[in-house]
């Protein structure tokens, strides 16, 4: 796995961690909110780890 991959992983690890640690609180919005920049996360690793420049947006429909 390379470099830049593990370190978006490990990001979008923490991310999700918080929104589980919210969501068993009943703290649904920030559950939510966590996820998505997990998934963000997520998203732009695996976008690297295809030999492509993620993009710097927050918006996942423009991450494709």
């Amino acid at each position: 796995m390379s470099p830049h991959l593990e370190r978006w992983l490990r990001f979008a690890r923490e991310d999700l961690r918080m929104a589980e640690l919210a969501f068993d609180d009943g703290i649904y919005n920030q559950a939510c909110f966590h996820a998505h920049p997990a998934i963000e996360k997520a998203l732009k690793g695996l976008l690297e780890a295809r030999g492509q420049a993620p993009p710097r947006t927050h918006k996942l429909e423009e991450s494709r």
